[in-house]
Formats: C-alpha cells, sequence, structure tokens
C-alpha cells in the first residue's frame, strides 16, 4: 500500500496562514481583557450553572465576532461565504485554536495535574465553535471592534447583563413553547389507538 502523500502547502495557503496569524495578534490583548473580566463576573454568579452557561455563550459569540471584524480586511467581498457575509471561518478557526491552547497552558501551569486535551479534541472543539450558526452578539460585537476598545467592554458589559439572552437548545425552546400541544395531541392519538383496539376485538 502507497504512503500518502503530505499536502504541499500553496503559496495561497501560505499567505492565507498568514493573514490568519496577523489577525490573531491583533485581536490577541482585547481576547484576554474580556477572558478576565468574563471570568470575574462568572465567579460572581457562584454555582448557578445556568448562568455560567450564558455567559460563557456571550463570551464565546463576542470573540468570534471580533474575529469576523478582523478578518474582512483579508476577505475578498466577491466570494461570500454560503450566509452571504464576507467571513474567514479557517481564520475563526485559527484564532479559537490559539485562544483554546492558550488557556489550556496556562490552567496546566496553576494546576499541574490537568491533562491537556489531545490535538484532535482541540481541533474538534475549535471547529464547533467556529461553525456555529450566526448570532446577533457576533454581530454587536463587529460593530464596537469598529469603535474602539473602550466601546467593546462597554457592549460585552451591556451583553452580560442582558438576562434576556437565552442559549436553550431549539429543542427546548419547541417544549416549552408547544408542550400543551403536545400533550393534547398524545392524547388524541392515545384515544385513536383505544378505539381502534376496540373495534379488532
Amino acid at each position: 500500500m502507497k504512503k500518502k502523500k503530505d499536502k504541499q502547502l500553496t503559496w495561497k495557503d501560505l499567505k492565507e496562514h498568514k493573514n490568519h496569524d496577523k489577525i490573531w495578534k491583533k485581536i490577541k490583548p482585547i481576547v484576554k481583557s474580556i477572558e478576565a473580566t468574563m471570568e470575574m463576573i462568572r465567579l460572581n454568579v457562584g454555582y448557578d450553572e445556568k448562568e455560567r452557561y450564558r455567559l460563557i455563550n456571550i463570551e464565546k459569540h463576542f470573540i468570534r465576532g471580533l474575529i469576523f471584524a478582523e478578518s474582512e480586511k483579508y476577505v475578498s467581498e466577491s466570494k461570500p461565504t454560503k450566509e452571504g457575509f464576507v467571513i474567514d471561518y479557517e481564520a475563526v478557526e485559527y484564532c479559537f485554536e490559539k485562544i483554546h491552547i492558550n488557556n489550556y497552558k496556562e490552567n496546566k501551569k496553576a494546576d499541574p495535574e490537568i491533562i491537556i486535551p489531545a490535538d484532535f479534541i482541540i481541533i474538534e472543539e475549535v471547529k464547533s465553535l467556529a461553525n456555529l450558526p450566526l448570532h446577533p452578539i457576533n454581530d454587536v460585537a463587529k460593530k464596537a471592534y469598529k469603535k474602539g476598545n473602550a466601546e467593546i467592554m462597554r457592549q460585552l458589559s451591556i451583553l452580560a447583563m442582558d438576562k434576556s439572552i437565552d442559549f436553550s437548545a431549539p429543542a427546548i425552546k419547541f417544549l416549552k413553547k408547544y408542550i400543551v400541544i403536545i400533550i393534547v395531541a398524545i392524547i388524541i392519538v392515545a384515544q385513536l389507538i383505544i378505539e381502534l383496539v376496540r373495534a379488532v376485538k
């Protein structure tokens, strides 16, 4: 069996990678500020898992929006993504990978017993983050990014305090909204089955 040759990087690949590194270096300082701020807010909510989950999602979507904003400088408007936006998803993956690796290393320093996940696990994590559906928070972050760090932190604080932001799974939202209809439907189906069984007898 022939060995599969490693893919040779093209000039275009190298150029894009260089751009991804530029994007990361540009947003890294503000990302560190965002992470530190959100960590303090999460500490204040204690063991409220639902609130911590909400804050973590706000943080990830907000950072994602900042990456979108910076990556726009290097993406051609003539080649928008399937959503119709000028977004470099590979740059988003690259930056989230850097964020994850840096965080794991810092956690390892604080607690040597922490196990850093295998590379393929980190890659799967960053891919899932990069390819989340677009959220209004992304747009808030993009607009704030154009106005500078003070506006970024101001908008982040507003979002963190907005309890109406809900990241419940769509299935959970559906059940909450239509639970009565579902129960009624189950009762009707059950009655039809009972009547059918009686008719057969």
